[in-house]
């Protein structure tokens, strides 16, 4: 048994994908054990298990599949294992785990220091099932099979983490038409100076600032930009949306969780705070917060310390705070929505970030800079706006602010292949006066001055887009674009489909991301 137990916890040591590790561990103990197939589960919560990887006869099979089975989390932290037998299961919890196999089989709870991490499934070669020496050497094998799965969980939210800062330093780099790309921020020294100032201000003086300003209008640009002129500039800066939290997590995502302290807490987690530590903390929209996570987060600025989560001990941060919101945050505080002690935390230094209507000066060069943005990342050759683009987007309102006008370019520059921008296209909305924003001149199409009439198809279909940008994508409904446009919200899924509107991307300028 220790040469087998030597092979089995070097596998525990490797780094590779499970699946493969998995598939070797059954040939590992195929004299000993003839083993048909082993799936191993990763427990969510009391009721939840979901497959991370299962290999059947020398194939891998990494199709998720999540099974409620009520109680399993209370039977993994303590039961013992279940011997499958096809017929006169005497227990609700072995038919339970008929669902993962009708036959012979046995089901090993995996438990690392008492508390449960997930289930193995071990299917024999044999219908006869496993004999006594047999199911010794399977329950040799649960512990190393807990820290294998534990190990694999651990690395993916790692992986997930690393993708989240790539993508979020992706984001920053591109700017989303807020920076360039020697990081200067577009209108620093145009309409954005005044704000620009009171940045220069505020930023090495460690006083919590509060952004207001509406969606889209670059509030996180301008956080980084506090963080990067303050003596914290070598430290992290970490983004926290306050408004994607679900309010059951909000304690164990702000301030982390000890192992065990639920089920599922596999290991201990450093909450935001910690990883902020000596850095920059932005809470963005933070007007979304529960009134329990406020008080919660308002013991935290006032004292200096948090406390994870199913733990006893007291951990200092120095975190710095910056907070931003759409919201009226004065408003909320006087209906009593918004806690006034917690608003006079974080409005230490507010900061109001004009949206981009309101930035007539900036949009010439913001409009430069997007077309060479979207041009790169796209991989299309460079098509500076003219004149007479310049004058459209001058007279769009821009309800989506820099991250609107971010996707409008974007699209423009696809619709565009490197020819030309097809902003009207993009836009797909009427301008002021009700004038219907008309397809750009071809230069070899039809008609008077070489310029070409649009089709009653290409009417519709740009009227149907201007419809679904007004309401944000909402299709049915009194706010949606079929009650707009006075038509039954299944006739108009149908004239989408016919015209192949794509409402997703018209609706991307509203999508979370760094503005």
């Amino acid at each position: 048994m220790e040469s087998l137990l030597l092979t089995v916890w070097h596998e525990v040591a490797s780094h590779e994908p499970i699946a493969p590790r998995l598939e070797r561990l059954r040939g590992a103990l195929r004299l000993q054990v003839p083993i048909r197939r082993l799936q191993l589960f990763q427990l969510q919560d009391e009721h939840r298990l979901t497959q991370v990887a299962c290999t059947v006869e020398g194939s891998t099979n990494g199709t998720p599949a999540t099974l409620e089975i009520p109680g399993v989390g209370e039977w993994c932290g303590t039961g013992d294992m279940l011997d499958l037998r096809g017929v006169g299961r005497s227990s609700s919890m072995e038919r339970a785990f008929a669902a993962l196999h009708d036959g012979v089989a046995l089901i090993c709870p995996l438990r690392i220091q008492n508390q449960p991490v997930g289930v193995l499934l071990v299917v024999p070669e044999s219908r006869s099932g496993f004999a006594p020496k047999q199911r010794e050497w399977l329950e040799a094998l649960a512990l190393p099979m807990a820290v294998i799965l534990e190990r694999h969980l651990e690395a993916r939210k790692r992986d997930a983490l690393e993708r989240a800062v790539r993508a979020d330093q992706q984001a920053l780099d591109q700017g989303l038409g807020g920076r360039t790309d020697d990081g200067r921020i577009v209108g620093a020294e145009g309409d954005l100076r005044p704000v620009m100032e009171r940045v220069m201000l505020v930023a090495d003086a460690d006083l919590s600032v509060l952004l207001l300003g509406e969606t889209g209008s670059g509030k996180e640009v301008i956080a980084r930009a506090i963080h990067e002129g303050s003596r914290r500039c070598g430290a992290p800066f970490v983004r926290v949306n306050c408004g994607a939290i679900p309010a059951e997590l909000i304690d164990s995502e702000l301030f982390g969780h000890e192992r065990g302290s639920f089920t599922g807490a596999v290991s201990r987690r450093q909450g935001w705070f910690e990883r902020a530590d000596g850095g920059t903390l932005f809470l963005d929209e933070i007007g979304e917060l529960t009134h329990a996570a406020q008080v919660r987060l308002l013991r935290v600025l006032q004292e200096g310390v948090i406390q994870r989560v199913g733990g006893h001990d007291t951990v200092p941060v120095d975190v710095r705070i910056v907070a931003a919101t759409h919201r009226d945050l004065a408003a909320m505080v006087a209906v009593g929505s918004f806690r006034e002690d917690l608003w006079y935390r974080v409005a230490g230094f507010p900061i109001h970030i004009p949206p981009l209507r309101h930035r007539p000066n900036d949009l010439p060069a913001l409009a430069e800079h997007m077309a060479w943005r979207s041009a790169q990342r796209l991989g299309l050759p460079l098509v500076l706006p003219t004149a007479e683009d310049l004058r459209l987007l001058a007279a769009y309102e821009w309800p989506g602010n820099v991250r609107e006008l971010a996707a409008v370019f974007d699209r423009a520059v696809v619709l565009g292949q490197g020819k030309r921008l097809a902003l009207t296209s993009a836009l797909g909305q009427s301008l002021p006066g009700g004038n219907m924003v008309a397809p750009r001149p071809t230069e070899s199409g039809p008609g008077a001055g070489g310029q070409t009439f649009p089709t009653l198809e290409q009417v519709q279909r740009a009227h149907i887009e201007a419809a679904l940008v007004r309401t944000r994508g909402r299709i049915s409904g009194p706010a949606g674009a079929a009650n707009l446009l006075g038509l039954n919200p299944n006739t108009l899924r149908s004239k989408m489909r016919k015209l192949k509107v794509r409402r997703a991307v018209l609706a991307i300028m509203e999508r979370d991301s760094a503005w």
